[in-house]
């Protein structure tokens, strides 16, 4: 079973990021990112140093930018590509072990941009 943990960003008067709060268990429940509200949950992988992945995070896998997101039609973790020249525009969750996360939309606001387009 995999750790349940989340993470909320508490952000400057300005709307940079000022630091992260992260707190666990709730009730037992899984909340789908999209029921989360500001906080961001744990998708029980790691990138290939280690470092949790949670969603909104931003991994470099096979040359390209990738933005870990929930992808509701099938139920599960994708990784969204958001730069680059790989020919798929999602792939799966297991990918998440290969790349090496490098930042998320929050602290890294040039990638907010791309991510929406």
């Amino acid at each position: 079973m995999r750790e349940i943990k989340f993470r909320q960003p508490v952000f400057n008067e300005d709307g940079s990021l000022r630091y992260w709060i992260y707190w666990g268990y709730i009730g037992g429940l899984f909340l789908p990112p999209e029921e989360q509200g500001d906080s961001y949950q744990y998708t029980g992988l790691k990138d290939k140093n280690g470092n949790e992945a949670y969603y909104d995070d931003i991994e470099d896998y096979k040359g390209c930018l990738w933005q870990i997101v929930w992808d509701k039609t099938y139920a599960t973790t994708m990784l969204k590509k958001i730069r680059g020249d790989h020919p798929m525009k999602e792939i799966p969750r297991w990918n998440i072990v290969k790349g090496e996360l490098i930042g998320n939309i929050y602290e890294n606001p040039e990638f907010l941009k791309e991510a929406k387009q």
